[in-house]
């Protein structure tokens, strides 16, 4: 309580002796907020102790500021009015550079074109899937090939842009996908180049004789597509796509 007989400290004192909490609650924001917009973008990660402390000091600091330099809450009140811009604009800031250090635009922007392939490679695949159990005859896979190449169009896209994520920062759940798929991809293009090699020797062949085709079918056919199953049972095996789906959920991201 301040004794109404004392001299009431002048308006720039008071302001001297709020400088430094309103710099320490500044700082303290600061740390606290970068953190939280981190935390937003990747649950995973947690909001250090010691931001949390260095805020709570500073404001306790700052509140017993106020209750010692000035003798009313109407004054105290006012003052706060006056710094609370500041203090907003710093954590808006802090939170928005927290969230960009964690998960930049520019990361979000490549992400998304990604996703955009994968979801090109999975629709053409499940195309695939459909189709390859009614062909009836070796020249049916022809009809394959616009899918192929665009097949190997949207993996090579992926390769470079998986590269590309690599050298930015991501969140932890993101970051395990991606691996998933760089994982995926070696099989992915050997399926893709052996079902190229098949509709490359059915096109070898195709104005040739019947003792030609039947040849080339058995020598050269047969043994890809065998190969062709193969591949795809260890694509069963690995069963990364579900491994991919299950990231988030135990990670705990929503």
């Amino acid at each position: 309580m301040i004794d109404s007989t004392q001299p009431q400290p002048t308006k720039m004192a008071v302001v001297r002796a709020l400088i430094l909490p309103v710099l320490a609650v500044s700082a303290g924001l600061l740390v606290f907020a970068m953190d939280l917009g981190q935390v937003t973008v990747d649950p995973t990660q947690k909001i250090e102790t010691v931001s949390s402390m260095i805020l709570s000091f500073s404001v306790l600091w700052l509140v017993t500021v106020l209750k010692r330099r000035m003798a009313t809450w109407k004054a105290r009140l006012r003052a706060l009015a006056i710094i609370s811009p500041l203090f907003i604009g710093v954590a808006v800031m802090a939170f928005s550079s927290g969230r960009e250090l964690r998960y930049s635009t520019e990361t979000q922007k490549l992400v998304a074109t990604l996703q955009g392939h994968a979801r090109e490679v999975k629709k053409i695949e499940e195309d695939f899937r459909k189709r390859r159990p009614i062909f009836t005859e070796p020249e049916d896979i022809l009809t394959l090939e616009p899918q192929v190449a665009a097949l190997r169009d949207h993996t090579d896209q992926i390769d470079k842009l998986l590269t590309a994520i690599g050298r930015h920062e991501t969140p932890t759940a993101i970051s395990q996908i991606l691996s998933l798929l760089a994982k995926a991809m070696p099989l992915e293009k050997r399926q893709i180049q052996n079902i190229g090699e098949q509709i490359a020797v059915v096109k070898s062949v195709r104005d040739s004789g019947l003792p030609e085709r039947a040849a080339a079918y058995k020598l050269r056919l047969i043994p890809l597509m065998r190969k062709e199953q193969e591949i795809e049972a260890e694509r069963e095996k690995e069963n990364l796509q579900q491994q991919i789906y299950d990231v988030p959920r135990k990670l705990g991201v929503k």
